[in-house]
C-alpha cells in the first residue's frame, strides 16, 4: 500500500540541522553595572569616547554600546579598557564585587566565554 510517511529517529536526527552553541547572555544587571562603572571610569580619566577607542584599540561604536548597556562585552574587551583607564578589569564589572574576590573572578571568567 502508501509509503510509511513516518520517518524513523535516525532520520530525522541525521537531517536536523546542528545547533550552534552560543554562551548566555549577561544579565541586565550586570550590563548596566559595566556601563555605569565604564562611563564612570572614562570620566574620571577625563577621555572622550573617542580617546578611549583610539588607546583601547576598540571601535567607538563599541565603547558607546558598552556604555549604553547593550551588547555583551567579552572579557578581553573590558580587559582592554580596563588597561587604558588603569583600573582593575573587576571594577568594570561591579564595585560591590570587589568585596568579594570568588564572585568577581566568577564573573569574569563568565565573560570570557561571550
Amino acid at each position: 500500500m502508501g509509503k510509511h510517511l513516518r520517518k524513523s529517529h535516525s532520520e530525522v536526527l541525521m537531517r536536523r540541522p546542528k545547533k550552534r552553541i552560543t554562551p548566555k547572555r549577561i544579565s541586565h544587571h550586570l550590563q548596566a553595572s559595566i556601563a555605569r562603572n565604564v562611563r564612570h571610569h572614562r570620566l574620571r580619566r577625563r577621555m572622550t569616547l573617542a580617546e578611549l577607542a583610539y588607546e583601547s584599540d576598540l571601535s567607538s561604536e563599541t565603547i558607546r554600546a558598552i556604555e549604553a548597556g547593550q551588547g555583551d562585552p567579552r572579557a578581553s574587551t573590558l580587559e582592554a579598557l580596563a588597561a587604558v583607564m588603569r583600573v582593575d578589569m573587576r571594577e568594570l564589572i561591579n564595585r560591590e564585587w570587589m568585596h568579594d574576590q570568588a564572585n568577581a573572578e566568577e564573573k569574569i571568567r563568565y565573560l570570557g566565554t561571550a
